[in-house]
């Protein structure tokens, strides 16, 4: 039995934390009322490929009358084919065109084409599906969306879970996540923090709060720190590979560019990147794929109610990549997804064939270069002109284009039936 001093020293400890939780409960409401750290929703610490892509759709003004998802494997395959076009390296930090794509389609189908590029470096379905609700909110309403997938989309094993990924972390400021709430936080600690982030205010704009302080920070200490007369500031390259974990995800221009030419094989790239596959496809996690799977579902009824007709196609990678899945998830992952692509009523085009390329198309195992892009967009556009649905749409998407070329609109959606 507890003494009365036991008893006081303990009733003492609990007032204490009374009083501290009621101090914390009142400023923490008087700072969601008073919101002295809310920033802009689109300023960012600083600048990574979603951002850049987000800035790309605020300022673009042209009409678009397709539109790409997928993972660095899309960005690499289109945007070297169209350095191979233009004739000249391509800036990748802002660029977001298909121009190669646009061209073979409106040679194949004599109707014009715009597209803008979607993909991003690690885009996996969740990414996907803010992105384009993204686009959506910004006022860009494409009537086809063509989303390229490969196996890795759907079973990082170094990712823990969906908010983890640099897209997320920028989108979430873009567009409201609630609707998808229990998806992107599946496990236990990833619902605990985003349940702290809802109702702390200092956690739900710790962004805001970080550019605050940096830059208040940069302020004070530039007078200090400032370079000795002639020495000009580090380039982005300089820095990194001093500090590679310092803003690993930043994009600066120039940093990422897309070439006419590939450069040849150092000869550590293969089994140092299919080193980096095997951990991504350890421990094949169908927890985790069904998941993305149920955030391509969302894609898809995102596509439907917005009377977007939806694409699917799998992307071509090395048989050396192929190889790390085991026959059971190989089997697994592409059953699957021709499941869902026929429930859902989706054209499904598996372009993964090895066969039809070699490793003189690809960077690495998984990367097709320049010319293994152009290939790669000649094999899309015959496969979808030579399906009479797909056809049929993207002539009525060209048709839509000239159309509301005429009229001055950006909406194509009454193009697709």
């Amino acid at each position: 039995m507890k003494t009365s001093a036991q008893l006081k020293k303990q009733n003492a400890k609990a007032a204490v934390f009374a009083s501290a939780f009621a101090t914390f409960a009142a400023l923490n409401g008087f700072l969601f009322w008073a919101k002295p750290f809310e920033g802009e929703r689109f300023t960012y610490p600083y600048k990574t490929w979603t951002s850049w892509t987000v800035e790309k759709l605020r300022s673009d003004t042209e009409r678009r009358n397709l539109a790409i998802l997928g993972s660095s494997l899309t960005v690499t395959a289109l945007s070297e084919a169209d350095a191979k076009l233009a004739g000249h390296a391509i800036d990748l930090s802002d660029y977001r065109d298909a121009h190669f794509l646009d061209h073979e389609l409106e040679k194949k189908l004599h109707a014009k084409f715009r597209s803008i590029n979607l993909s991003s470096p690690g885009q996996m379905p969740s990414d996907a599906y803010l992105t384009l609700k993204s686009a959506l909110a910004l006022g860009h309403h494409p009537p086809i969306v063509v989303y390229a997938i490969a196996p890795r989309d759907f079973i990082d094993g170094t990712m823990d879970d969906p908010t983890q990924t640099e897209a997320f972390k920028i989108l979430e400021r873009v567009v409201d996540t609630e609707d998808a709430a229990n998806e992107l936080a599946p496990s236990g600690w990833s619902k605990v923090f985003q349940t702290i982030k809802q109702n702390c205010y200092l956690v739900a704009n710790a962004i805001d709060i970080q550019m605050d302080t940096s830059q208040t920070v940069e302020n004070l200490l530039r007078p200090i720190a400032a370079l000795a007369p002639g020495r000009p500031n580090w380039t982005w390259k300089e820095r990194f590979s001093f500090f590679p974990n310092y803003r690993p995800m930043e994009v600066m221009p120039g940093a990422l560019m897309a070439e006419v030419v590939s450069p040849v094989w150092p000869a550590n790239v293969l089994p140092g990147d299919l080193s980096s596959y095997r951990a991504r496809y350890h421990n094949y996690n169908s927890s985790a794929f069904k998941k993305q799977l149920d955030f391509l579902k969302r894609v898809s009824q995102l596509c439907r109610e917005e009377r977007i007709e939806l694409v699917l196609v799998n992307m071509p990678i090395q048989e050396c990549n192929l190889a790390l899945l085991s026959p059971v998830a190989r089997a697994h992952y592409l059953s699957e997804i021709t499941l869902f692509a026929k429930q859902n009523d989706i054209s499904f085009y598996d372009l993964c064939k090895p066969s039809e390329y070699s490793t003189n198309d690809y960077r690495d195992s998984v990367h097709l270069n320049a010319t293994g892009g152009q290939k790669f967009v000649q094999k899309l556009v015959q496969t979808m002109t030579a399906d009479d649905r797909t056809q049929k749409n993207l002539l009525s998407a060209g048709k839509s284009f000239r159309d509301s070329a005429v009229a001055g609109r950006r909406d194509f959606s009454d193009s697709v039936k």
